[in-house]
């Protein structure tokens, strides 16, 4: 489906690589979703990719206006997994904010900080203001006086952490003509990915078609485009992603693009006949 960039909605010192925070499948997968972000191009190509499915407690349904891309700034993108509600607070909270921001590296920080914001404000309304409990500081006041039961029970659902499992995908291309990858995932942490990363339940069907073609960095804009797609319509195969999808590429020239109906038609009709030729190879090869 044609995505439209109206719509969408040099790095800090002590930015920490993703190794330094092990991704746990079992929290990663809980979005039903897939958003992919590759880097291409020796670093200076950047290719992302969304779907637009809309799951709810009591709906999963292919929605055009469902995007999960943000445009932050020239360039710049947030992509989201998880709640939409969420992901649109967290975004608008970091547009509003005063603090300036011209690089990936400053929207990481401006979207950090909002994520935490916006996690503590639905952990007050959902666990504290229903007991009579205005705030974290009014609830730390009357910690002793409150009865232990229920102060057991308030402790362990702001510990589960369970009220807000949002991912986000902070990437672009800075001024500075360089692509960078970020992941921002809970309890608020964040990591650089060094060539792409996928979050959704359709991560792991995105990530092993990329492990499996061998994707690079050093890869061409026009390579990884397909990759990327290819991946995405693996990533279908799982819960919760639709078929309808989104992409944008920010080319080494500095300019971005949102690939057409047409042109994502085109992806999906290379996509058709690699696969059919590969099958074919195989049921070739094994006839032998």
């Amino acid at each position: 489906m044609t995505a439209s960039k109206s719509r969408f909605a040099t790095s800090p010192p002590n930015f920490h690589e993703v190794s330094d925070y092990p991704l746990s499948p079992q929290v990663y997968n809980q979005s039903m979703t897939v958003c992919i972000a590759a880097i291409a191009d020796e670093g200076k190509s950047l290719i992302i990719a969304a779907d637009q499915m809309a799951t709810m407690p009591h709906l999963v349904a292919e929605n055009e206006g469902n995007h999960k891309i943000f445009e932050l700034s020239n360039n710049i993108y947030l992509l989201a997994a998880g709640s939409g509600f969420n992901a649109h607070k967290v975004y608008n909270n970091a547009k509003g904010s005063s603090v300036r921001a011209s690089t990936v590296g400053d929207w990481v920080l401006k979207i950090q900080t909002a994520y935490k914001q916006i996690k503590l404000y639905t952990a007050e309304n959902m666990f504290l203001a229903p007991r009579g409990l205005q705030d974290f500081q009014d609830y730390l006041n009357r910690h002793g006086s409150l009865n232990n039961q229920v102060v057991a029970l308030i402790d362990s659902q702001l510990m589960s952490g369970d009220h807000f499992q949002e991912h986000f995908i902070v990437t672009g291309v800075d001024p500075s003509g360089n692509a960078s990858v970020y992941i921002i995932q809970p309890p608020g942490e964040f990591g650089q990915i060094n060539d792409f990363v996928a979050i959704g339940s359709g991560q792991s069907h995105a990530s092993n078609s990329l492990y499996a073609r061998g994707y690079s960095i050093n890869m061409t804009e026009k390579e990884a485009t397909y990759l990327v797609f290819e991946a995405k319509r693996r990533a279908e195969k799982a819960p919760g992603v639709g078929k309808a999808t989104d992409m944008i590429v920010v080319s080494k020239s500095g300019k971005a693009k949102n690939l057409t109906e047409a042109e994502i038609d085109k992806l999906d009709t290379l996509y058709n006949e690699v696969m059919k030729g590969e099958k074919d190879l195989l049921t070739k090869k094994l006839s032998k």
